[in-house]
């Protein structure tokens, strides 16, 4: 009976502290996950990651995405590809924000990148999407 009393109390704080250890395992994920549109819902969705001060608003059906940057809102370049295959009224597309920009035509699978060009004389800089071939 004393062994039972005795080994009680080590196998509650072993569970506390597992459960501890989990919790903090999950949120330390839920940190350095990148944030992504959703192939459900609206057309239209603003995406951020945590630690970003950009969002980013993407058309799901057209594949258009603004970057918003204070009170400006920058429409992105994006670059042609040869099987960039959409549906009228369907989410063609999949946006990925986190330490990469990603835009993904869920259909192909063919993948953008967002990618800073040098500004033109007194210009403010550029944002393309390219083409990942």
């Amino acid at each position: 009976m004393k062994k039972i009393i005795l080994i009680l109390p080590i196998l509650l704080l072993s569970f506390v502290t597992n459960a501890q250890e989990q919790s903090n395992n999950q949120s330390e994920k839920l940190q350095y996950e990148d944030a992504k549109s959703h192939i459900d819902g609206p057309t239209m969705e603003i995406v951020h990651f945590n630690n970003s001060s950009d969002y980013y608003r993407i058309n799901k059906e057209t594949g258009e995405v603004w970057l918003l940057k204070g009170e400006r809102m920058y429409l992105l370049d994006v670059e042609n590809s040869t099987n960039n295959t959409t549906y009228k009224g369907k989410t063609n597309y999949q946006l990925v924000a986190g330490q990469e920009v990603y835009l993904m035509n869920v259909n192909t699978g063919d993948i953008w990148y967002l990618k800073k060009t040098k500004p033109l004389a007194y210009g403010s800089p550029r944002f393309v999407l390219t083409y990942q071939k």
